[in-house]
């Protein structure tokens, strides 16, 4: 068996030991879940915009924008603007980044890298539907929380893989608030991804996995890729848990990689819910 194949079924079963991210497509911008990931191959801005599920009001909506640049060989840079909105809830994160690079040897190196920001929690109460206008318990204020945020990860790779673990949510310093549980808003993860890229003439293939622990409830989301690309032409699918399935599309265009993406609810609430949709903009500088 090849050295190269041999790397890429440890660093897979690794992967899976620490069994994503809210985005299904962190594996199009890595340094959205890990910072280490920031600028280690080039600069670049990138656009999210997804819904998980479609045919109900106020559905939970995630959007990002992420800017990274690589000051040089060895130094990357970068700044993430996070949103997600449900109904009368929405959350904000706005973090900084910075990795730095060790080449270990001829063909693999180590990025460290560390995220440095704060979170902005938002419930809108008067956006409550209830039985009973005049129940004590609905205060009908704008409530906030500010917490600072701090993560830190790391990212081995070489010209064929890369894998990467971030430890994320490490500080839960609070900054004001008007409300009183932090812990679920906050919660501490492990996030992992291991993607393994082989070419062949034109054609290459692409699979990936990317998997978050939840440490405060000790839950899990794993999702599964295989991405095929001939000539700039993207084809794909993707697994949450084995349970949930997402088809993916996409086109390069020299520095433009534009993709979309829909998503079929889960067997569990297929009869009641329409599927999701995602774009993916990605510009390479």
């Amino acid at each position: 068996m090849k050295k190269n194949s041999i790397i890429f079924v440890v660093l897979l079963f690794c992967s899976s030991l620490f069994a994503q991210n809210k985005y299904p497509f962190g594996i199009f911008n890595y340094s959205t879940v890990n910072p280490a990931a920031v600028g280690i191959k080039k600069s670049s801005v990138g656009v999210y915009y997804g819904t998980p599920f479609s045919g109900i009001a106020d559905a939970p909506k995630y959007q990002f924008l992420n800017i990274q640049k690589s000051l040089n060989d060895q130094t990357g840079l970068g700044v993430l603007f996070d949103s997600y909105t449900a109904g009368p809830s929405s959350i904000l994160n706005i973090n900084f980044s910075y990795s730095h690079v060790l080449k270990l040897n001829e063909t693999l190196n180590l990025s460290l890298g560390l995220y440095a920001g704060f979170k902005m929690f938002t419930l809108d109460e008067n956006q409550f539907i209830v039985n009973d206008p005049t129940d004590n318990a609905i205060s009908g204020n704008l409530r906030k929380e500010r917490f600072s945020n701090a993560n830190t990860g790391l990212v081995l790779f070489s010209e064929q893989w890369h894998w990467g673990l971030s430890v994320n949510n490490l500080i839960n310093s609070e900054l004001f608030s008007t409300v009183a549980n932090q812990s679920e808003i906050n919660r501490p993860s492990i996030i992992s991804f291991f993607d393994y890229n082989l070419k062949i003439n034109d054609f290459e293939i692409h699979p990936s996995t990317l998997i978050n622990v939840d440490l405060s409830h000790l839950t899990y989301f794993m999702d599964v890729n295989l991405m095929t690309d001939y000539r700039g032409v993207q084809l794909g699918t993707s697994f949450r848990n084995f349970k949930r399935i997402t088809l993916i599309s996409g086109i390069k265009r020299n520095n433009l990689h534009l993709n979309y993406a829909y998503s079929f609810p889960s067997n569990d609430v297929s009869n009641m819910l329409g599927g999701g949709h995602h774009v993916i903009i990605n510009f390479y500088f």
